[in-house]
């Protein structure tokens, strides 16, 4: 098994990878292959999985991550993340952060979105 890479910026560490099933950690169902793209329930469970410390990152921590850094490097693609920022209960919607266009919005939480997870230090 390779050891994951995780990365120290700021007050904030970041997973070297993006959530997947094919990460032992995660991989509840051993004939789920490939699967990398989670509804936001399930990205919450996965966090979860990880310990108390781990969540998805918030929306001004992906601009962080853009202003500051090069996301690339990191591993990110260029796709739409979950976001931790919450929309006002009563929405079926929650925040996504869309690397490709430095932009964000909510979406219905049965999408299925990249998760990459982040912890304070």
């Amino acid at each position: 098994m390779s050891i994951m890479r995780n990365y120290n910026l700021g007050n904030i560490e970041i997973m070297g990878k993006d959530l997947s099933y094919r990460d032992n950690k995660i991989n509840m169902h051993p004939t789920i292959k490939g699967i990398d793209v989670f509804t936001y329930d399930t990205a919450i469970n996965l966090a979860k999985q990880y310990g108390d410390d781990w969540r998805l990152p918030t929306i001004n921590e992906f601009k962080f991550l853009q202003e500051y850094h090069n996301i690339n490097i990191l591993g990110f693609s260029s796709e739409a993340y979950w976001a931790f920022d919450n929309i006002p209960e009563g929405f079926s919607n929650n925040y996504a952060y869309y690397l490709s266009t430095r932009r964000y919005g909510g979406i219905p939480k049965d999408q299925r979105l990249k998760v990459r997870l982040v912890r304070d230090i």
